[in-house]
């Protein structure tokens, strides 16, 4: 089984980790989730305890998805309706969401992505891309480097790359190859859903522009910054992220309609 849950409350969420993490990106969430949601947080194909998909195809990944999917509707014990997807794990959301009958009601994006931007389009260069991946994923001082200069963030306690330390390069270079042959989001309009995002107010300018292409296909999607936070909610403000897809309480961060 490659679902692991976090928490006891009453609202259920199937939750998809970003590029290059597995369900234990979700831990940090579990000290303030308990009483408000359930996240059946899931392995993406290749990772974790996740075979890898035959192919890299939106098909091929999406109907692994909907198999753990249906796992995790097993263990809830009821159909669950949310989808949860963080950075590049919002694509994989609505890509399983596409193949879902019926659609989730609720679509759930924490700091999403919408597009590869042309910085991560580099390391897809024919001549030199896949070196400069590896120099700069796949070695411990490209890593700390890339850390060090991540978004210039003023604030660089969290690590960005923690997770590749541990991951199977070929895997996460093949999904990075996935995102960009991506036709847009312009795919998932048909999706009729009560959409929510979450970003952090310093995240990247990438992420900025995705979370208006993400407007442009769904403008009634609710926003909402967290204050003095990058791009990893989950680690750096985990209780605010938390209360602002969850609580019923006042808001959290400033929204934006």
């Amino acid at each position: 089984m490659s679902v692991e849950r976090y928490g006891n409350g009453p609202l259920n969420c199937f939750a998809i980790p970003g590029w290059g993490e597995d369900s234990a990106s979700f831990a940090p969430l579990a000290p303030y989730i308990d009483e408000m949601a359930t996240l059946y947080a899931v392995d993406p194909p290749g990772y974790g305890g996740s075979p890898a998909p035959a192919e890299y195809t939106a098909e091929c990944i999406a109907d692994r998805l909907a198999e753990h999917y249906a796992a995790a509707c097993e263990l809830a014990g009821e159909r669950i309706d949310t989808l949860l997807g963080n950075c590049s794990g919002a694509i994989l959301a609505a890509e399983l969401a596409l193949r879902l009958d019926p659609a989730p009601r609720r679509l759930q994006f924490i700091d999403p992505f919408a597009f590869l931007p042309g910085y991560f389009r580099v390391f897809l260069r024919r001549d030199f891309g896949r070196q400069a991946y590896n120099t700069t994923f796949a070695n411990p001082v490209g890593r700390f480097m890339t850390n060090l200069f991540a978004g210039g963030r003023e604030d660089r306690s969290t690590d960005m790359t923690e997770s590749f330390r541990v991951v199977d390069h070929e895997v996460t270079y093949r999904y990075l190859q996935f995102f960009g042959e991506l036709s847009g989001v312009s795919t998932y309009s048909p999706l009729k859903a009560d959409v929510s995002i979450v970003t952090g107010e310093k995240t990247f300018a990438a992420v900025r522009k995705s979370v208006l292409m993400w407007r442009e296909i769904w403008p009634d999607a609710s926003v909402v910054n967290i204050a003095d936070c990058g791009h990893l909610p989950i680690r750096e403000a985990p209780r605010q992220l938390v209360e602002a897809f969850f609580s019923t309480g006042r808001p959290v961060g400033e929204a934006h309609q």
